[in-house]
């Protein structure tokens, strides 16, 4: 088993990390890798947990898929950790705002891009990859994808169905998002502004969890599946990713936690059910209108995906950890 419980989440009272670190010490790691959150780690503890890392000659590569600080928490201010954070050899990041984030705290050399692996990537023939809305008689299958939770938008995608309904567009919206921890609520709520828009016949909302073989399957039949989020403090999306790997197009509202795959996806103008409403009937008429171009287009983008495949981003971190060693002093 190489999976070792050495901490717990969540922490009642002061975390202790001298057991992960003896751990990690007694089995003659020489390279460690963190993934980091900011709801993992009490910061003072964290800071001094890395230093000790780092007395004992480990490579220290620290991975932050955020780099905003949650509000009213003054004990978890990336601040806090800047001293520690400099003994690290390498700090991975997602976007350029989260280098600049880092830069204004004075941390710079040690600091680079690596990008959000894709997993699972969708494997289909090219003809199961082209877009299909231009066939006659075909309903615009539009799919959504993520946790039950307020801030993902699903609410203005359902409000959005009306307004899609009076241009006469044939369409019916997939909802997967499996049920998260204290916020079943939000998914009652879902089915009823669904039953008070009268919109039954327009969308379905899957709310069981789906393994990844299946939601893949599940997205890769959709024409387009589209990421409404109305918030989020993180640098990345995970779910987006399960999009991507299906290979069908997707588009997203403009927020930041997107900037890491701008260039894989489509946008929409902003957040409102309008906006939403607008953004999906524009894709729609933009490829009914030049059909081979745009699957040209989501062609190109395939490779891109490809190349951020967890099997290719692992080699590159392989290596990366491989140069750290050999040059240790």
């Amino acid at each position: 088993n190489n999976v070792i419980p050495s901490w717990q989440y969540p922490y009642d009272t002061d975390q202790n990390l001298d057991q992960l670190y003896l751990k990690i010490v007694s089995s003659g790691i020489t390279s460690l890798v963190i993934q980091f959150n900011y709801s993992f780690f009490d910061f003072k503890e964290f800071s001094k947990f890395l230093y000790k890392i780092n007395n004992n000659h480990i490579n220290l590569i620290i991975f932050l898929h955020s780099t905003i600080d949650p509000e009213q928490q003054e004990l978890k201010k990336l601040v806090l950790l800047t001293d520690s954070f400099r003994k690290c050899n390498r700090i991975f990041v997602h976007t350029i705002k989260d280098l600049n984030r880092l830069k204004n705290l004075g941390l710079v050399s040690n600091v680079s891009i690596f990008p959000h692996p894709i997993k699972y990537i969708y494997s289909s023939t090219n003809k199961d990859r082209e877009v299909s809305v231009n066939q006659p008689n075909n309903k615009l299958m539009i799919g959504s994808f993520g946790f039950c939770l307020p801030n993902k938008g699903f609410s203005e995608l359902i409000n959005s169905i009306p307004i899609l309904k009076k241009t006469n567009l044939s369409f019916h919206i997939n909802i997967f998002s499996s049920l998260y921890n204290d916020y079943e609520y939000y998914y009652h709520e879902l089915v009823d502004l669904v039953k008070y828009l009268d919109v039954e016949k327009e969308v379905t909302i899957n709310k069981n969890y789906l393994h990844s073989d299946d939601i893949q399957f599940l997205l890769a039949k959709q024409d387009i599946i589209v990421y409404p989020y109305q918030s989020s403090n993180e640098s990345s999306s995970a779910s987006i990713r399960d999009g991507l790997a299906s290979l069908r197009p997707v588009m997203v509202t403009p927020l930041d936690i997107f900037d890491d795959v701008n260039d894989l996806v489509d946008y929409f103008p902003g957040f409102s059910p309008e906006d939403l409403a607008c953004g999906i009937i524009s894709w729609y008429e933009k490829y009914k209108i030049s059909p081979e171009e745009i699957n040209n287009l989501y062609t190109s983008r395939t490779g891109l995906i490809k190349s951020r495949s967890f099997s290719s981003l692992s080699l590159r971190l392989h290596s990366i950890i491989n140069s750290l060693e050999i040059n240790k002093d």
